[in-house]
């Protein structure tokens, strides 16, 4: 059985993941950089939200098309 929508599907759910969590990382260290330099400061840092990245929504969506592709083809072969 040929694996490759699977393994394409993964990588673009990591690449997601990744995406997202570097965007997280870098608010938090320029909310960290604003609370150190000791001039006013949010209490919390601007997080963004799931789908403000263009290349996040899109990344899961082709994810879960190759994943679809994967499993019909799965229920193919074995029908």
């Amino acid at each position: 059985m040929n694996h490759t929508y699977i393994s394409l599907g993964s990588l673009f759910l990591a690449a997601a993941g990744i995406i997202y969590g570097l965007e997280r990382l870098s608010s938090y260290i320029y909310w960290h950089a604003l609370v150190t330099d000791g001039s006013g400061y949010p209490t919390e840092p601007d997080t963004f939200l799931l789908f403000s990245n263009l290349f996040v929504p899109l990344f899961l969506v082709i994810a879960i098309i190759f994943y679809i592709f994967h499993f019909k083809g799965v229920n193919k072969d074995l029908s």
